[in-house]
This record gives C-alpha cells, sequence and structure tokens, in this order.
C-alpha cells in the first residue's frame, strides 16, 4: 500500500484504485478532519491509524482511532478555522479530482445530518444531563468548526454527462453506464440511479 502512496498522478490514481475502499477512506478523514483529530494519520501524530482488509474484495479501509484529541479547546493543535483535510500522503490522494468530489459529499452529509449544532445540542444537553460534565465547550468548538467547514465547501456545479443525453427526464436514464466528469456535483453521488441495478456511484 505504502508503495503506491509514493506514486503520483495517474499512477498514483490507477493503483489507489485497485487496492483502497477510496469511499470508506474519504468519509473517515472527512469526519477526522471536522472533529480535528490531531492525533492521527495525516494530521500530527501519523503512527495513529487502524487498517481493515476486507475480505471479500480485499480493499483496504481507514478507521478511526484514538479520538482523546478530538475537538479540543483553544491551545491545542486542532482548530476550528482549519483547512479540510490534511498533509502527508494522503493530501495528493485526496485531491485527486473524483477523490475529492467524494470527499466533499462525505462534509455534505455530514454537515447536513448529523455535524451541527441543532442536532448536537439534545444530544449534547443528554449526555451532560447522565454525567454531570460540562460539554458546552464541545458545542462551541462543535459550531465553529460547522461553521468554518461550510465557507470551504465549493459552491454546487450544474449537473452535467458525457453520455448522450436521456430520451426520458432525468433521473430515470436507461443507459446502463452514465459517464460523470470530475467536476460533476458533489451530492450527485446521492441520487444517481442507472439502470435496474440501482447503482449509485
Amino acid at each position: 500500500m505504502w508503495q503506491s502512496f509514493d506514486l503520483t498522478g495517474t499512477a498514483l490514481d490507477d493503483a489507489t484504485q485497485q487496492i483502497l475502499d477510496i469511499d470508506s477512506w474519504m468519509r473517515t478523514f472527512a469526519f477526522e478532519s471536522l472533529v480535528q483529530n490531531y492525533d492521527v494519520y495525516s494530521y500530527g501524530m501519523e503512527h495513529n491509524v487502524t487498517f481493515y482488509i476486507r475480505p471479500s474484495d480485499g480493499r483496504i479501509m481507514a478507521f478511526p482511532f484514538d479520538m482523546d484529541h478530538s475537538m479540543q479547546p483553544p491551545g491545542w493543535p486542532g482548530s476550528t478555522s482549519a483547512g479540510l483535510r490534511g498533509g502527508a500522503n494522503l493530501a495528493k490522494i485526496i485531491d485527486l479530482p473524483h477523490n475529492l468530489r467524494i470527499f466533499y459529499g462525505h462534509f455534505d452529509n455530514f454537515l447536513d445530518t448529523s455535524y451541527n449544532p441543532t442536532y448536537m445540542t439534545s444530544w449534547i444537553n443528554y449526555f451532560q444531563s447522565l454525567t454531570g460534565e460540562n460539554y458546552s465547550g464541545n458545542l462551541s468548538f462543535l459550531t465553529a468548526r460547522y461553521n468554518h467547514a461550510l465557507t470551504l465547501l465549493p459552491s454546487g456545479v450544474p449537473f452535467a454527462s458525457s453520455s448522450p443525453s436521456p430520451p426520458v427526464p432525468w433521473p430515470w436514464c436507461p443507459f446502463s453506464t452514465l459517464l460523470l466528469p470530475d467536476h460533476t456535483r458533489r451530492d450527485l453521488r446521492h441520487r444517481v440511479r442507472l439502470g435496474s441495478a440501482g447503482r449509485r456511484d
């Protein structure tokens, strides 16, 4: 795996598409970015990461690991105003155009569903009532990080396809394959329905 991470450009793209579950990697590190876990690979402590080789296809997944440096108060390394991705050799994989679209799509999903103050306030209050602890600092961090992340996500672009125009209204496209360019809207992955299998990509 690390040999493939040393590659660049098309060679890097081809190699990592073969061995990684790209979708799970993009989701894991979108999450790590939002909570600003600084004790993890690509953010500061490069040794902290867990890999799982999925038996069904041999693809490698990355799991969150060692979360105790997440959502820390001012003065800790993590910052609510940090960028959306970390560094190391993972950055160039995230920056591959179709990977970046998936990465942004996971940010959209987290911010819309769970990583936002509207959703989390009730949970913060609930766990404060159970433990007697004060988690208002965590909520303040989440709110600031949420607001900043929204400013970093790129604006959507109009839908585009390099396949022939479907003879029936979208999304009920009769083609078995629809070619999506790398600049296609980051949220489209949640809406595409192709053929009878209903496949999404």
